[in-house]
């Protein structure tokens, strides 16, 4: 019989380990709370397979907002969805456009996250405004739920690890900054080429329109 090993105090999704009550079939099984204080007795294979994630509200609670058909993982038209799976292909898939940005440097989803739509979005919630999009608080971060927000896609730009870090009129700002205060004459792309790979001149860069650039 293996060695026991004191599980209390443990959080698995939504659920607090607080007792150990026996061995079911030779598995550990385990009183927890869950967050809306319902209590559950669930085994610690299903606790760390991730199985169990809640007393059954988690559920419950998605299927309130999207309809039943969410435990079933038919939502594959709404945004979240969208931003699950542009998530796992960035970070597992090498043939995708921008993999070297995350897979490719390490940035990977967390186990709770990387099989199950319905925890992610029990996780991040409904998307709160038609243009959210999906954002690591730390760049340098996994996807998580300690460190996944949705946000503005100028947040989220700010936050790129592509984003520069300028000196315009004396202050240092992100290149979306910069762009967004002297009017996005160009767009960020064109700014980034200009400055990064051309070494224009900051203002220069900024406020010369496409169709003007000398040859």
């Amino acid at each position: 019989m293996p060695a026991f090993i004191d599980r209390a105090g443990e959080r698995y999704g939504r659920l607090l380990v607080t007792t150990y009550v026996g061995r079911v079939n030779n598995n550990a099984v385990w009183r927890c709370v869950c967050d809306c204080g319902a209590e559950v007795e669930a085994s610690r294979a299903n606790l760390k397979n991730g199985s169990t994630k809640s007393c059954g509200c988690l559920r419950r609670e998605v299927a309130t907002v999207y309809g039943a058909s969410v435990a079933k993982h038919r939502m594959s038209k709404t945004k979240e969805y969208r931003a699950w799976c542009s998530m796992l292909t960035r970070c597992n898939n090498p043939r995708a456009e921008n993999y070297h940005r995350y897979g490719g440097r390490g940035i990977a989803v967390c186990h709770r996250w990387s099989s199950d739509f319905e925890a992610f979005f029990a996780d991040v919630g409904p998307a709160p405004f038609p243009k959210s999009q999906l954002d690591r608080i730390d760049n340098a971060g996994n996807y998580e739920p300690s460190n996944c927000r949705w946000t503005t896609a100028r947040i989220n730009s700010n936050n790129r690890t592509t984003n520069m870090d300028i000196l315009l009129n004396g202050k240092a700002r992100t290149l979306a900054d910069a762009l967004d205060l002297t009017g996005n004459v160009v767009g960020y792309h064109t700014a980034y080429s200009r400055i990064h790979l051309r070494r224009w001149d900051v203002e220069r860069a900024l406020v010369t329109p496409r169709l003007q650039i000398p040859r």
